[in-house]
């Protein structure tokens, strides 16, 4: 009788320890979800649902899905080669006709194009306008793009730098929430174009996130925040997401205290381990360990399950990412802070903002 109730307790605790391995259901479909950009586009069905009201809402999706020309953009940038393979793919993709404005055109020429574009369902317009005024004056003949992609080999944080004959930060304030960024580099460039393409076709479908948008889906948050060189920094900024998005803050370090503080099977086995090599100068927990407590904590929490989480600094090298993967920590979300912050920036992100490193590889985690 011992041994067979010996054998249940061993049963139950392979059957527990694959459960806290193996991702759960919500988010491995969450995970489904963001890698093929059906967040974006979903929410994009349901505000055009919510704007245009039709009678038959099945027939205006189905129609929305399967027109081949959805699309009124306009693609501008300061590389001509770069706007070009932007205008390209979404001429392939929607079918749409494109509208070249050459530079040295006169505004009689513009106007005509502008005219032309009026009657027109669905459009790309090519390095136009170039400046605020003609903005102003596109929007006031009724022409308005759904989207505006202003495309630049810089990165956000020196998009102001990007000076040409377009001024992108003045059209970036005229057409406002309509705007999206698009920042490349060579690898966009000369790569086999699956990256661009997966970043075009994401900020063509992505809505402005707004905590009064009640159309965008909600999904948890599990945020990364890496700092080599200014990890205090990397801990305020996780403070600040934790009150802003209600998410549960994680620490490597408060994780291994608490398991060693409640004598669980896994702080249990780092206090022998760490006890049998105290003798020696640099002591560093096995990263299997570690990362299973983190993954325990995550996966035992309904409320980090629901809300998500932020993780302070963690992981710190290759392995550790592996061992995440490995244990069913994936996140959707990876802040990457270079440089250093002193005490006297404002933090507030009045002036200068950080962004967000999107991964969307497994194997790039």
């Amino acid at each position: 009788r011992k041994q067979l109730l010996r054998t249940m307790e061993d049963e139950q605790k392979i059957k527990t320890d694959k459960e806290n391995r193996t991702p759960s259901l919500n988010q491995k479909a969450s995970e489904y979800f963001e890698r093929h950009q059906l967040y974006d586009l979903l929410s994009s069905l349901m505000s055009s649902l919510a704007i245009n009201r039709p009678s038959d809402p099945i027939s205006f999706i189905i129609q929305t899905l399967t027109s081949e020309d959805p699309c009124r953009i306009c693609i501008i940038s300061n590389d001509a080669t770069l706007s070009q393979k932007c205008a390209d793919f979404f001429q392939l993709r929607f079918k749409s006709k494109i509208y070249d404005i050459p530079p040295s055109s006169s505004s009689s020429s513009n106007d005509t194009v502008i005219k032309n574009i009026q009657n027109e369902k669905n459009f790309i317009l090519l390095n136009y306008p170039k400046n605020r005024s003609q903005a102003l004056r596109l929007l006031e003949s009724r022409v308005i793009p759904d989207r505006v992609f202003l495309v630049t080999k810089r990165k956000i944080e020196h998009f102001h730098e990007d000076i040409g004959e377009h001024d992108l930060v003045a059209l970036k304030q005229v057409f406002k929430h309509n705007t999206r960024i698009i920042c490349c580099d060579d690898k966009h460039l000369h790569g086999d174009g699956n990256q661009l393409e997966q970043l075009l076709l994401s900020s063509f479908y992505e809505q402005r996130l707004s905590p009064n948008n009640l159309l965008t889906p909600r999904f948890p948050s599990r945020v990364l925040i890496l700092s080599p060189t200014a990890k205090s920094c990397a801990t305020k900024l996780c403070s600040y997401l934790e009150k802003r998005l209600n998410l549960y803050y994680l620490n490597a370090a408060h994780v291994l205290q608490q398991h060693l503080a409640l004598h669980t099977e896994l702080g249990i086995s780092a206090e022998q381990y760490l006890q049998a090599n105290q003798d020696k100068s640099d002591v560093y927990l096995d990263n299997d360990v570690l990362t299973q407590m983190i993954a325990t904590d995550v996966a035992n929490d309904k409320h980090i399950l629901e809300n998500g989480y932020v993780l302070d600094n963690f992981p710190s090298n290759a392995k550790q990412a592996k061992c995440m993967l490995k244990f069913g920590l994936k996140p959707n979300r990876i802040i990457l802070l270079n440089g250093v912050v002193t005490e006297s920036d404002n933090y507030e992100y009045k002036n200068d903002y950080i962004e967000p490193a999107f991964v969307h590889d497994e194997n790039e985690q």
